[in-house]
């Protein structure tokens, strides 16, 4: 299970899968939260988040009572296709078309994926 990309609904499912027992990881953007998009963000904005990665910050809030959650700021682009061994599901939240295309061929050249369990969340 993964969520690439943290726009629009996705720190919501971020949110939600934490809470459940999935096995799962988040490849996130590498852009920084911010007040226009802290107000979309689950939870409370401690002082010190605005700014961040927001990889740190949300990795800083689930860290505390979910283990094994990997949480990165890293670009998955068309290069990354050892990135994704592994990901059998995957929620791509990423609102630029050529990335989110990049990110679909990918999954259309991995074994073990099928192409229809990645869904893609409109921003």
């Amino acid at each position: 299970m993964a969520v690439i990309g943290l726009v629009a609904r996705a720190p919501y499912i971020l949110d939600f899968l934490v809470k459940t027992p999935v096995a799962g990881n988040s490849r996130l953007r590498f852009d920084f939260l911010h007040v226009h998009n802290a107000f979309r963000s689950p939870g409370r904005l401690e002082d010190g988040e605005l700014g961040k990665p927001k990889a740190q910050v949300y990795a800083g809030r689930y860290d505390s009572f979910r283990h094994g959650l990997r949480i990165e700021r890293k670009l998955i682009d068309a290069t990354s296709d050892t990135e994704l061994d592994g990901v059998t599901f995957a929620f791509v939240c990423v609102d630029k078309g050529e990335a989110r295309s990049k990110i679909f061929d990918l999954s259309d050249h991995k074994e073990n994926t099928v192409h229809r369990r990645w869904h893609w969340l409109e921003p």
